[in-house]
């Protein structure tokens, strides 16, 4: 047995090491002001004693810390489908608050969509209007598995990088992916990922961890990462498949000479970083000012050096901004059909220094040219017009358009323009309506609603119907603010219906699209009126709301519909059709829609000839509603339409 002097000798032995290992802790972390986040895998995978011993391991964490408004901030976000945020930065600024929110984390099951997160991170949770300015900012990333999408993940985790965030990344059990780890992690890799093998385990490393975060800054790999790494990145970025990208430079008296040189080398560094070749990524270049002057095109050059100096050699000519001629110059010549692969992603991409001298005709051409195109644009020095800019990318905005404050800036964005571009996928080919002059771009917030009996009309049918609503949405501005867009068939459940809060955006709406199977039969108007609009489903109560029915024959019970139709008016529902087949007659259409019917009914000969009547539908669905101007876009583009 230990004496009682060599008993004290061991405890003051102990408490040494203590004052050591938390003395380290203390004067890392005490008073280091830091911008932290963590973002925390809510996945199925995870079971509820496991999610609560994460949630005790980041409470673990942040008690190191020392908090307060000019000290450590920290944030929460968890994820599974979908990003959930559950505190931001400046909600707790004192440690027993900040735990109690750390408690109080909800736990969601789903997916594992970790690119989602770290987007989140990176526009929102650790943005620029949420840190503050000089402060360290620390992303630290739980997950137990593969993410649902790993190439978006490491592409978003490069992204956070480059903007400065300091990446950990805590893998857990045996179902994470080591490659994906790494993708994550800043540099160097051995500083900033930690493995360990089960949920019980992270108490094993909160110390470390905690430490870990105080000396960030001084663990992060002095220079940047190597080209090769960048190459890396961009070739998992693009996965190895063909695009089509057209460069339009703005050559306007406003730029001078050695600012042009600037825009020059900026494409041809971009250009650096792709893969080149007839059967990889094609490149075309046009000027504009007082016209479009095509410089060289997608089947010019087939080797990077040669189409580098190409690049180089693009003279200057001065003059007006006539952006809208280059937009149309882009679309129908650069990608004409006989340039065109089908297999290919196209891009053109924008650089601009100020407002186009035709507003109206650029936000114009810009709607028609992102039918097809994915268009990014990229505005350079104070006289650009951020909402022209708005009104010229594709969607989501945010991804799609850049600033930079002049030209020299230009190279700060290179490698992000680089891999954004090779994340694009391709655009659905849109058939034209000759007969149709623009886009429906002057809605107000509208809920609409189509209704497709899929039960009656067969596979088939409802395959053209569905190819129809497709192309007829690309004419429509769809977003959260702008119009929302939900399909109801005559399916006993509602497994295969889109609903409004489903999508926001072109993209989202077309991939659901492609899912869509056909159902059963039910009351089908009886489910748009009950169903399609209700708030669970993202209607809004200020949004016009207007449902769209396709029609073959005789409804089986005329008085029902009618009685259906009644009620969906009275709710401020506005109700248009489409018919095709000869089993409607008049009398029908005019007890349904009264005597002035042709402003409410639409017929096409048959199914397969939906596509003559686009443009007198969209006419007929964008007359009568008065705008408002809540989306920036759709504000910019009705200024300019009416």
């Amino acid at each position: 047995m230990l004496s009682s002097a060599r008993l004290l000798l061991w405890f003051r032995a102990t408490a040494l090491l203590l004052q050591v290992v938390l003395g380290d802790k203390v004067n890392d972390c005490g008073g280091k002001p830091a911008e932290i986040v963590f973002v925390l895998d809510s996945s199925s995978s995870i079971y509820p004693e496991d999610y609560a011993e994460q949630i005790r391991f980041v409470r673990d964490v942040v008690d190191i810390f020392d908090i307060g408004e000019d000290k450590m901030r920290v944030g929460a976000i968890a994820f599974s489908d979908d990003v959930h945020p559950q505190f931001d930065l400046g909600s707790n600024l004192d440690k027993d608050s900040l735990v109690a929110a750390v408690d109080n984390i909800k736990n969601y099951g789903g997916g594992t969509h970790t690119d989602k997160a770290l987007k989140y991170l990176r526009k929102v949770a650790l943005s620029d209007d949420n840190v503050r300015p000089g402060v360290p900012k620390i992303g630290i990333v739980l997950t137990d598995g593969l993410s649902n999408t790993p190439d978006r993940t490491k592409e978003e985790a490069y992204l956070a990088r480059e903007e400065g965030i300091i990446m950990f990344v805590v893998g857990i059990g045996w179902g994470v992916d080591e490659d994906e780890l790494a993708a994550i992690g800043s540099e160097p890799k051995e500083n900033f990922i930690l493995q360990i093998d089960d949920f019980f385990s992270l108490s094993s490393i909160k110390d470390k961890l905690a430490i870990k975060a105080c000396k960030a800054e001084e663990q992060l790999k002095p220079i940047h990462p190597a080209v090769t790494e960048i190459s890396e990145v961009i070739k998992e970025a693009c996965g190895g498949k063909p695009a089509d990208v057209v460069f339009a430079l703005d050559t306007s008296t406003s730029i001078y000479m050695e600012d042009y040189h600037k825009q020059l080398q900026f494409v041809k560094d971009v250009v650096d970083m792709f893969d080149v070749g007839q059967d990889k990524t094609r490149v075309g270049l046009l000027t504009f000012s007082d016209d479009a002057y095509p410089q060289f095109s997608l089947t010019s050059f087939q080797s990077k050096p040669a189409l580098q100096d190409a690049i180089m050699n693009v003279t200057y000519t001065g003059g007006n901004t006539f952006t809208d001629l280059a937009l149309k110059f882009m679309r129908e010549t650069a990608f004409q059909p006989s340039n065109d692969r089908p297999d290919a992603v196209r891009i053109g991409i924008i650089l601009t220094d100020g407002l186009s001298h035709d507003t109206k005709a650029t936000v114009k051409q810009a709607a028609l040219t992102r039918r097809n195109i994915n268009l990014f644009v990229i505005g350079i020095g104070p006289q650009v017009d951020k909402q022209e800019l708005d009104a010229i990318a594709s969607e989501p905005m945010e991804e799609y358009r850049f600033t930079t404050d002049d030209f020299d800036a230009l190279q700060s964005i290179k490698k992000k323009l680089a891999i954004k571009a090779c994340a694009v996928e391709v655009k659905p080919e849109i058939m034209a309506d000759q007969s149709y002059g623009g886009d429906c771009l002057t809605m107000a917030p509208t809920d609409l609603v189509f209704g497709v009996d899929s039960a009656r009309f067969g596979e088939a049918t409802t395959w053209h119907i569905l190819k129809f609503i497709n192309n007829l949405m690309m004419s429509f501005s769809i977003g959260s603010e702008a119009t929302r867009v939900a399909i109801v068939t005559t399916s006993c459940s509602q497994q295969n219906d889109i609903s409004l809060s489903d999508h926001f955006s072109k993209t989202e709406f077309q991939h659901q699209l492609m899912d869509f199977e056909k159902g059963d039969y039910s009351d089908l108007m009886r489910k748009v009126r009950m169903s399609g609009f209700s708030g669970d489903k993202g209607a809004r109560n200020s949004a016009a709301k207007i449902t769209l029915l396709f029609l073959s024959d005789q409804p089986t019970d005329k008085i029902a519909l009618e009685r259906e139709l009644k009620r969906a008016k009275f709710l401020g529902i506005k109700v248009f059709a489409i018919g095709f087949g000869v089993g409607l007659e008049k009398e029908l259409l005019i007890e349904l829609f009264g005597e002035d019917f042709g402003q409410y009914f639409i017929a096409a000969d048959s199914v397969t000839k939906l596509e003559d009547i686009h443009g007198h539908l969209i006419d007929m669905l964008c007359g009568g509603f008065i705008p408002d101007f809540g989306s920036v876009r759709l504000a910019r583009e009705i200024n300019l339409f009416t």
